[in-house]
């Protein structure tokens, strides 16, 4: 439920903020001791009979980021001349997904892809997949395991069904397992490592079809241990809101960016905002016609929900959430999202807006975690805003509040150069503040037991033991500086100090 905060006049640009129970989010691609080095996800099918043949081969699929966090490919072929009764079908898919990637959690990577190869007579046709090439980086050493399950285990001159997963080091390969039941776990020491995993089908000059398949759970332990509070239902009438208020500028690298992950195995009902007009009588420059686009990947095409208007298409359901818009020019988008990644991007020309997510759900069986927002930090008015809610539970939590901006030069970004950070309460007195996250001793030794500690020493971060209730994180470069930046809130739990 968005409340305005009753603030002093020196802090009157603090009228939003964000409600989140437990509020985790997406750090860069290096942090502290594991580096994601490289990801990728390729698929290729090929099918010929008489008379004729063909290659379906998409682009891979690759990164060095974080984001996307879903890698997806898709390849069919299939060849059959007229005249000739001889067929060949190809097909595979391959998909990826990056679940967690923090020190707490660790990284935790999960995939699925298949591989099919069907003919008729003098057909030939294969199949194959890289579900997942990662590369990566230890720096100390780390606990992992790999679960799984590989179907396709035999290869003949004439027909072929594999599934294969391998893991190699600087020393050799640590495990090969095909097509069996894929269950391995153990210590890597530093240094660089491939994991990788992949599907095969071929079949020749038969009436017939093979196939195989592989799913796979891979975890890399994060460096901190944090034991799991028992959940807490959320009460039915109590909504996730998770909110930061951005200044856009008219470049796509200026656009307020939010990203989440659903993870467990249920359905989220969520409704998402964009906010632009409706704060012109508190905030001067907003965002004069919000524009939401949604981005995901579902069976291997990138897909997008975009909104300009929130009545235009969804005017009902949105005002049965009871959290409509107060502008007709905002946006609005509410769905069902299944356990997966998701970027939102803000649109709509400059000024100050605001991202909001709203969890309308109160199953157990999922939750929207990894959330991280990155936009353009200005001065005054257009800093970046981030509030959050400790909620669910009695007694102190800890959390550690993390305001990024030279990291985020690894993405090519402009950004800012000297992050300072703020972290006030519902009233707007100042709880605790930070320009370089080493400053404090005492603060830092937390922040580095956590394994949460800045790879710039610029950076900031701060770490507190809270009571539940409202809070709000606010984003400003020293020296008025402005760019890029990045607002993190880790919930520990109240065992981390």
């Amino acid at each position: 439920m968005k409340t305005p905060l009753a603030v002093p006049n020196a802090m009157n640009r603090l009228r939003m903020f964000l409600i989140a129970a437990c509020l985790l989010a997406v750090t860069p691609p290096l942090f502290g001791d594991i580096i994601l080095v490289s990801r990728l996800s390729d698929a290729e099918a090929y099918a010929s009979a008489p008379g004729g043949d063909g290659t379906g081969a998409p682009q891979p699929q690759s990164q060095t980021g974080f984001l996307p966090a879903n890698l997806c490919n898709r390849a069919y072929e299939n060849n059959h001349v007229i005249g000739n009764s001889s067929t060949g079908t190809g097909t595979s898919t391959s998909n990826s997904s990056i679940l967690s990637n923090n020190p707490i959690q660790g990284l935790r990577v999960v995939g699925d892809g298949t591989a099919g190869a069907s003919v008729n007579e003098q057909g030939q046709a294969r199949g194959s997949a890289k579900l997942i090439v990662l590369n990566f980086t230890l720096t100390e050493p780390h606990p992992y395991s790999i679960t799984g399950q590989l179907h396709g285990a035999f290869c003949e001159p004439h027909f072929c069904s594999k599934a294969t997963a391998k893991l190699t080091g600087e020393t050799g390969t640590i495990f090969e397992v095909v097509g069996t039941t894929l269950n391995k776990s153990g210590t890597l020491s530093p240094g660089n490592y491939t994991l990788s995993v992949d599907v095969y089908a071929f079949a020749l000059g038969l009436t017939t079809y093979y196939s195989s398949d592989a799913n796979f759970d891979f975890w890399l332990a994060g460096t901190v241990s944090i034991p799991t509070p028992t959940p807490t239902p959320i009460p039915v009438t109590r909504a996730t809101n998770l909110s930061t208020r951005l200044l856009n500028g008219t470049r796509e690298v200026e656009e307020g960016i939010g990203g989440f992950i659903i993870t467990g195995t249920g359905r989220r009902h969520l409704l998402i905002r964009g906010i632009g007009p409706s704060l012109s009588g508190i905030i001067a420059n907003t965002l004069p016609d919000p524009l939401l686009v949604l981005h995901t990947v579902i069976d291997c095409l990138p897909q997008s929900l975009v909104n300009v208007n929130w009545r235009d298409t969804q005017e009902a359901e949105i005002i049965a959430t009871g959290r409509a818009p107060g502008n007709n020019l905002e946006s609005a988008i509410v769905a069902d999202f299944s356990p997966g990644a998701y970027t939102v991007r803000l649109r709509g020309g400059a000024g100050v807006g605001l991202v909001e997510i709203y969890d309308l759900s109160t199953n157990q069986d999922s939750k929207l975690a990894n959330i991280s927002t990155r936009g353009k930090v200005g001065t005054g008015d257009d800093i970046m805003i981030a509030g959050f809610i400790l909620g669910g539970a009695s007694g102190e939590d800890s959390i550690i509040v993390r305001g990024l901006g030279v990291d985020l030069s690894y993405w090519g970004l402009s950004a800012l150069p000297d992050p300072k950070l703020e972290l006030r309460n519902s009233q707007g007195a100042l709880i605790a503040s930070n320009d370089n996250w080493m400053d404090d001793p005492s603060q830092a030794a937390i922040i580095q037991a956590a394994g949460l500690a800045p790879t710039n020493n610029l950076e900031s971060a701060i770490a507190a033991t809270l009571l539940p209730g409202p809070y709000t994180a606010l984003l400003s470069g020293v020296n008025n500086g402005t760019g890029a930046g990045l607002v993190e809130v880790y919930e520990l739990g109240t065992s981390a100090h």
